[in-house]
């Protein structure tokens, strides 16, 4: 199975603006991320979804320096960065990396992966990881259905709600 690790990154944020490129113990939030997501041994590539606004320029150019690809797309519809990524390098899984966590390490992002995939799921999770840790793992196929036949912004934005809310139809854990 194929899995790609998609890092979401944009710099505009009502609570803290810039986060991702804070520094944090010499590199930036967004460098950490990236940094750990390369030492995952169960992610076959690493891509950074920014968005095509200028503002996220220096975001690129951080993924950019760190050597992995980059898509930028939408700034509200967060999933169609996630199909552009499906799109382009055609994986089995995504995972959702958030750029703004830096606790994320290799080792929570390889149980996420290796239970998701044991398991059959199409969506898993880190349910009980501490804030800043967390780890979502995607069936390629069926995000690109939930894409296809929702138009709700709320599900757009937060890529995994629209499992949360309808888990009764998924094999989620």
């Amino acid at each position: 199975m194929k899995i790609t690790g998609v890092i979401q990154c944009r710099i505009s944020s009502t609570r803290l603006p810039g986060k991702a490129l804070a520094i944090l113990n010499g590199r930036t939030v967004l460098e950490w991320v990236i940094r750990h997501s390369l030492l995952a041994s169960s992610l076959d590539q690493v891509v950074l979804a920014t968005t095509a606004l200028e503002e996220d320029d220096q975001v690129a150019i951080v993924g950019q320096n760190n050597s992995i690809p980059v898509i930028r797309g939408s700034k509200k519809n967060v999933m169609s960065r996630y199909i552009q990524v499906i799109d382009q390098f055609n994986p089995d899984a995504v995972v959702r990396l958030t750029a703004d966590n830096p606790l994320v390490v290799p080792e929570i992002i390889n149980k996420v992966c290796t239970y998701s995939v044991e398991n059959g799921l199409v969506y898993g999770y880190g349910a009980t990881l501490p804030y800043g840790a967390g780890v979502d793992f995607f069936s390629s196929a069926e995000l690109v259905s939930v894409f296809e036949k929702t138009s709700n912004q709320d599900h757009l934005e937060h890529i995994n709600l629209y499992y949360l809310e309808n888990h009764l139809r998924y094999r989620i854990g």
